[in-house]
Formats: structure tokens, sequence, C-alpha cells
């Protein structure tokens, strides 16, 4: 089982000793990076969440680099699990002007535990309350958790946000609403700037997410 830095090492990051950068040349390499690690494990197998932990993040990127408003430098991040610090880790590396990120999560001393692990690395990280406090004012606002009912409504966000919802994987997921959706694809003929990493979007009336 490979360990984050031999990934890295197998996706073609020269240089370790700063991993924000690291990550940031093997979502700036792209397919090259992929080919790299088939190359070097062609014989083997590889460790799914390993990859995903790096493959989720580099979606999220792309989506920054194409979606993200000009002079964007504040950000939300509602998730603060197994995935949260890699897409905090990447906003820090897309977003070079950032000025604060807000963390939140159900567990509060997760997300501040985070924002203290991402302050002692130079990301400007600040404890949210709740989603709803946490995306105000955010130019990208990055969702990973296993909400089945939406996070925040619409006007907690503004036509300049850009919103990458990876959780909603599954068909009883729904991070963002149909509030804050329905008024983009009325828009659909100027640029939207709502992103989402999953295969689905979906309402229940159930809650909690981890």
């Amino acid at each position: 089982k490979l360990t984050d830095d031999e990934l890295l090492k197998a996706l073609g990051a020269p240089d370790l000793t700063d991993r924000v950068e690291a990550r940031k040349e093997v979502v700036r390499r792209g397919p090259k990076a992929a080919e790299s690690v088939l190359k070097k494990f062609v014989s083997g197998t590889l460790d799914g969440d390993a990859l995903t932990r790096f493959r989720t993040p580099a979606a999220c990127a792309m989506a920054i680099r194409a979606l993200a408003a000009p002079g964007a430098d504040t950000a939300a991040l509602v998730g603060a699990g197994r995935q949260g610090w890699y897409h905090l880790e990447m906003l820090a590396a897309e977003m070079p002007g950032l000025r604060s990120v807000a963390v939140t999560d159900l567990r509060p001393d997760a997300a501040r535990s985070m924002v203290e692990r991402a302050n002692a690395v130079g990301i400007p990280a600040v404890f949210a309350a709740d989603p709803q406090h946490a995306v105000a004012g955010a130019d990208v606002v990055v969702t990973v958790t296993q909400s089945v009912e939406p996070l925040f409504p619409a006007d907690c966000v503004s036509d300049r946000t850009l919103i990458c919802a990876v959780g909603a994987t599954k068909y009883d997921r729904c991070e963002i609403g149909s509030d804050v959706i329905e008024p983009a694809a009325a828009r659909a003929k100027r640029p939207t700037r709502f992103a989402s990493t999953a295969s689905t979007t979906t309402t229940s009336s159930s809650t909690g997410w981890p």
C-alpha cells in the first residue's frame, strides 16, 4: 500500500519538501502523471483510496482554473473528513492569492483541528460554525460530505461563487439544493459557476453528514 509520498513520487512530483507545491505539480502534469503511474506499477495494483485522494481534488482544481471568478481569493470547505485535507491543500495551491478559507464540519473538533493543521503550514484557514456561515462571501466553495439534504440555501452564495460539489456520489445524497442549481441552469447561456464531480444530485428529507 503506497504512502502519500510514494504516490506523489510515482505521479512525478519532483520535490516533496513542499507538499502543496508537489500536489500542484501533479495536477499540472495531468495525463502525463497518470501515464507515469501506469509505467511504474503496470504489473501490480494501486490503492484506489490513495488515488482518489489526489484525483478528486485534481478535478476541483481544473474547475477552479476554468470557472472561478477573476481575482477569487476567498474559499469555503464544508467537510473535514478523509478527503477534506487534500481539498484544502488544493485550494491553497490553486488560489495563490487566497486570503481566507472557512472550514466547517458537523464535528466542530474535526474542523478546528484541520484549521490548526492548515495554519501550521501557512494556509489561511478559519473555523466556521456551520455551512451557511462558511460559504457566506466565499468565491469558491468545496463540499466534501455525505449530506442527504442541501447544506445551505441559495441566498448564502452569490453569482460570483464557484461551487465544487464532491460528496453527492450516491442516489440518496444531496449537498446542493435545487434553489442553487435552477438559477444557474436558467443562466445557461451565460457562463455558469457550478461544477460537480459527482454523478448524481438528489433531494431527501433525511439529515446528517459526517
